[in-house]
């Protein structure tokens, strides 16, 4: 029986999710377990549910494509999954990485409970100055000494997971760099990738995150009726929050969402949309603060393009702020990926990133 498909297994911090492919571009079913990295624990036997959770996806996914175990060539796996918290750590490789990179820098366990067969485990990058990849001076009680400086920081930065997204998206896409990626979600990725495709900066917020915990965890809970999703979107009234945090900064445009309720009487569509665009702002400013993305945003525009992944509605809401701040004269290309893509991409990556390692290990 021929072996020609794929199984990427995509985890995150609360869930796992695995998608069949065939020709390594074709997802043909997928199925998602609500377990992840935080599920997991230190103690003895502490990623037996992540092993049993990512098992089920794999069989349930299988099993809605109608394809048997020993038609599958490999299981590749990146995300959280990778890291300590996961099945196996696999340490973050430096930028600049393309995909030739992190298929030599992936590694192969076996774990029985979750496939009979080694799993391909890819890692994640991290951007960091050339002199952080030194040794730090270390002091007489054997600590190392910090070295970071606030410029370092500004630029430093890691993932898992979106460097397969990363080259998924490029793949569906047939783009070629300078571009910078886009992915707002919980934590918001923006990664730039050279003429050569290969990542060479990123910076993260916790853009999802911070709006989930404004609405939960704080006076404005109310106002947002305890949530943040944005069944309708209003391109305006985002606009309005992206300017209050611009002109007088987040947190003051974060209370003017309470304004918005208690005396403007907005309605919820309204003061939820109004605080996405206060934190999308902030997103921009991250943008611009970080020296090695900055230049391709203000200097090199005439060849330089922007693609907005991640989920709906959130693609479509960055797409829009996006366009408003960095494309409006036409210098950048804005573009927001469809649905097609954005769904793929990171089992696309995942898939070609560990297709040179098919032939590397037996088969039974």
């Amino acid at each position: 029986m021929s072996r020609s498909y794929v199984v990427a297994i995509d985890g995150g911090t609360t869930n796992t999710r695995a998608r069949v492919l065939a020709d390594g571009n074709k997802v043909l079913a997928s199925s998602s377990v609500a377990v992840g990295a935080r599920s997991t624990s230190a103690l003895p036997g502490g990623c037996d549910n992540l092993k049993q959770g990512t098992a089920d996806a794999i069989c349930s996914a299988l099993r809605q494509a109608g394809i048997e175990a020993s038609e599958v060539a490999l299981v590749v796996a990146s995300g959280m999954i990778t890291c300590e918290a996961g099945l196996l750590e696999v340490p973050h490789i430096p930028a600049p990485a393309g995909i030739s990179d992190l298929t030599a820098a992936a590694k192969a366990k076996l774990i029985p409970e979750v496939w009979p067969e080694p799993i391909i485990f890819i890692p994640g990058v991290k951007c960091v100055p050339q002199r952080q990849e030194e040794p730090a001076p270390v002091l007489a009680s054997g600590s190392a000494l910090p070295r970071f400086s606030f410029e370092d920081l500004s630029i430093s930065d890691m993932m898992r997971g979106e460097e397969s997204e990363s080259f998924g998206i490029l793949e569906l896409t047939g783009t070629q760099g300078p571009l910078l990626l886009a992915l707002p979600g919980s934590h918001s990725k923006y990664i730039l990738i050279d003429r050569e495709r290969r990542i060479v900066a990123s910076t993260s917020t916790l853009a999802g995150e911070l709006a989930g915990a404004v609405a939960s965890g704080t006076l404005l809970s109310r106002s947002l009726e305890s949530g943040i999703a944005l069944d309708d979107f209003r391109q305006p009234d985002a606009l309005a929050g992206f300017e209050a945090a611009m002109q007088q900064g987040l947190t003051r445009a974060l209370f003017m969402v309470r304004l918005l309720d208690r005396i403007a009487g907005a309605p919820l569509a309204t003061r939820r949309s109004f605080l996405w665009g206060a934190i999308g702002a902030m997103d921009v400013m991250a943008l611009l603060g970080n020296r090695a993305i900055r230049p391709y945003l203000t200097e090199q525009k005439h060849d330089f393009r922007m693609l907005i992944g991640g989920s709906l509605p959130l693609r479509q809401l960055f797409g829009f702020l996006m366009h408003n701040w960095f494309g409006r004269n036409g210098e950048i290309g804005i573009e927001v990926l469809s649905s097609d893509v954005a769904d793929q991409a990171s089992a696309v990556g995942a898939a070609l990133i560990a297709k040179p390692l098919i032939a590397a290990f037996p088969r039974g």
